[in-house]
């Protein structure tokens, strides 16, 4: 079941502050936390593909994969809702996160921010015509819906956030952005691992997309 009557009217608001506070943020039920059992299910299968995962301390991988998940939902945001709402959940989340003492997972989802970022135009040759037009295309459009949106009075860092998801649509089904992502997590955790951890690191990735985006495409945003 999901959080709201399906296709309620919410506004990003109400939709982000009960996925944050039920899904993300989950509480303990009888005194057991959801997102640790499920983080200590996603180390050891990590580990398994590769064992070297071990040295990783497991409560900084509890801390990145959470600061990593909120940049996923962000992704799922703007691919189910649009461009016309992704500045306000961006904003929101930043509030969000300092109102409840958490202002340091904002700083962190900045590594991934710029990992989706990077994952939009890399493949694309800046040496080429085709490659220079589109590079240029997406930090043009990047730039003209920043400006549009500072000047309708969002914060612009939050901005920010918002306009380096744009175009990440391509590269997320071509699984792109899960690899970057997941290479984002293993360098802030200061391990290399071989290429099935990364897949399982990646398949968490989608989980947490699909996850989002099943809850999402349940309402309708409003404002």
């Amino acid at each position: 079941m999901g959080l709201f009557l399906r296709k309620g009217k919410v506004s990003t608001e109400k939709f982000c502050t009960e996925f944050y506070d039920q899904s993300i943020f989950s509480p303990d039920i009888d005194g057991v936390g959801p997102w640790k059992v499920f983080c200590e299910t996603s180390y050891k299968s990590i580990v398994e593909a590769d064992s070297t995962f071990r040295q990783v301390n497991f409560s900084a991988f509890t801390s990145e994969l959470q600061t990593l998940r909120l940049e996923v939902f962000g992704i799922a945001w703007l691919h189910c809702v649009k461009d016309k709402f992704a500045p306000g959940q961006s904003e929101f989340t930043k509030l969000y996160l300092k109102e409840h003492g958490l202002a340091d997972i904002w700083e962190s989802m900045e590594n991934y921010n710029q990992a989706t970022a990077r994952s939009t135009t890399e493949g694309h040759d800046p040496n080429s015509r085709k490659g220079r037009g589109y590079i240029t295309y997406v930090n043009q459009f990047r730039l003209i819906l920043s400006e549009k949106w500072v000047k309708l009075g969002y914060d612009p860092k939050a901005v920010a956030r918002a306009s380096n998801r744009l175009g990440s649509e391509t590269p997320w089904k071509s699984t792109r952005v899960h690899t970057y992502l997941a290479f984002a997590l293993t360098d802030k955790l200061d391990c290399k691992v071989n290429d099935e951890a990364i897949f399982r690191i990646s398949a968490i990735i989608q989980g947490f997309y699909e996850g989002a985006s099943e809850s999402i495409k349940e309402v309708k945003i409003v404002e």
